[in-house]
């Protein structure tokens, strides 16, 4: 449960960030974001390990987009944090593939 509301909540930051909507809830998000859709579709996995490494992997792309649109000079990048972030999914991926 809490997984669906942290990508739901990530959509909803996505959207009202990165377009001149208000931020009002999900409750219109289909209707506010249909080009964003099918990015946001694949953030959602089904019940095995390999659909929730990938869909990790896609919402790692879009929050990469949001800092990249929302960037500033004053943001500090964390990429080391970032890189082994990654680098930690990809061994799990990694583990899921080889059984």
């Amino acid at each position: 449960m809490h997984y669906i509301f942290r990508i739901s909540h990530f959509k909803l930051i996505y959207l009202y960030s990165s377009s001149s909507h208000l931020a009002k809830g999900m409750r219109y998000i289909e209707r506010d974001a249909k080009e964003d859709l099918p990015a946001f579709i694949k953030t959602l996995p089904t019940h095995d390990k390999a659909s929730c490494v990938l869909a990790l992997k896609y919402m790692i792309e879009l929050y990469q987009q949001l800092r990249a649109y929302n960037s500033t000079p004053k943001l500090v990048m964390r990429t080391s944090a970032e890189e082994q972030s990654i680098i930690y999914l990809n061994n799990i991926k990694n583990k899921t593939e080889s059984k």
